[in-house]
């Protein structure tokens, strides 16, 4: 059985969707997500006008132990490592170095454009930049000023 968090509804949720709007007014941060097994993935989203950036910490892994799929408006990170089969023949006083494993699911809004995602690994901080539609994008307006 894997326990869920409960994620309540996300901020950009709500800028699709004007009875949630409407409902909520006071907006949580967006891109919530869940953790269903393993250890905590620890991310920061950072938000730009083109694009939002997810960074991830994982430590000791390569591209081979991470997975990354976008499915039904919503995006999962999944990692794992496995324990190193090296002999049996030491005894450890502390061992702290085993099998790792995270799930995380974040739900990604129709303002971002699922087809253009991408990800990069580099010393164990993974990025991934999820751009933004051209109508999800901030549109300035000028107001003239007659006197």
């Amino acid at each position: 059985m894997n326990l869920v968090r409960y994620e309540p509804k996300t901020y950009l949720d709500r800028f699709f969707d004007t009875d949630r709007l409407f409902n909520d007014f006071w907006p949580r941060a967006p891109f919530e997500g869940q953790r269903s097994f393993g250890d905590a993935l620890k991310v920061n989203i950072v938000e730009n006008d083109d694009n939002y950036t997810l960074i991830a910490e994982v430590p000791g892994m390569t591209e081979k132990d991470i997975d990354l799929e976008i499915k039904e408006g919503r995006m999962t990170l999944k990692g794992q490592v496995e324990e190193s089969q090296e002999k049996k023949e030491k005894y450890y006083r502390m061992r702290e170095f085993s099998r790792r494993s995270f799930e995380r699911s974040f739900r990604i809004g129709e303002g971002v454009d699922q087809d253009h995602i991408s990800a990069k690994l580099d010393s164990g901080v993974l990025t991934v930049v999820l751009p933004k539609k051209e109508e999800a994008k901030p549109k300035v307006v000028n107001i003239e000023v007659s006197s």
